[in-house]
C-alpha cells in the first residue's frame, strides 16, 4: 500500500511537503509527471491520460508507467464501480513493453554476500545459501 501511495504522490497526485530523509535527497516529481489532485474526475479523459504515459516511456520507464497505469486504471475502476464516472478513460491505454532485468553478484559482492551469511542464525543461513545455489 505504501509503494501504490509513493507511485501516485511522485506521478499522479500531490507530492506532500517533506523533508529529505537522512542521506537522501528530496523527493521530487520526475519529469512528465503531474498533479491532478485538484482536478475533477470528470475532466481526466484518456487525452490526459495517454501524454502521461507517454511522458514516462519516454524517459526510458516502461515497468514504471506499467505500474502507475495499473495504479491510474484501478482508481478510475473504483469510481466506475461507485458510478461517479461511467467509463473508465485509462482502459484505453496501450501497456509499454517491458525489459526483464537479469542481475547476478560478482565475485567481489558474492564473498562480501557469503561473509554475512557465515554471520546469520538459523534458519536463514541455511535458506539463503540454498537459494543461492538454486539460483
Amino acid at each position: 500500500m505504501a509503494d501504490m501511495r509513493a507511485q501516485y504522490e511522485r506521478y499522479v497526485g500531490k507530492m506532500p511537503d517533506m523533508s529529505a530523509k537522512k542521506l537522501g535527497r528530496k523527493r521530487e516529481k520526475p519529469e512528465g509527471a503531474v498533479d491532478w489532485s485538484k482536478r475533477k474526475i470528470s475532466e481526466i479523459t484518456p487525452d490526459a491520460i495517454e501524454p502521461l504515459h507517454n511522458s514516462i516511456v519516454k524517459i526510458g520507464k516502461g515497468t514504471t508507467v506499467n505500474r502507475v497505469h495499473e495504479l491510474v486504471r484501478a482508481m478510475f475502476g473504483d469510481a466506475v464501480s461507485k458510478r461517479l464516472i461511467k467509463e473508465n478513460p485509462a482502459q484505453y491505454v496501450t501497456p509499454a513493453p517491458e525489459v526483464e532485468r537479469v542481475r547476478a553478484l560478482e565475485d567481489d559482492e558474492l564473498n562480501v554476500f557469503i561473509a554475512a551469511l557465515e554471520q546469520e542464525e538459523q534458519p536463514w543461513k541455511v535458506c539463503f545459501t540454498l537459494l543461492l545455489y538454486i539460483g
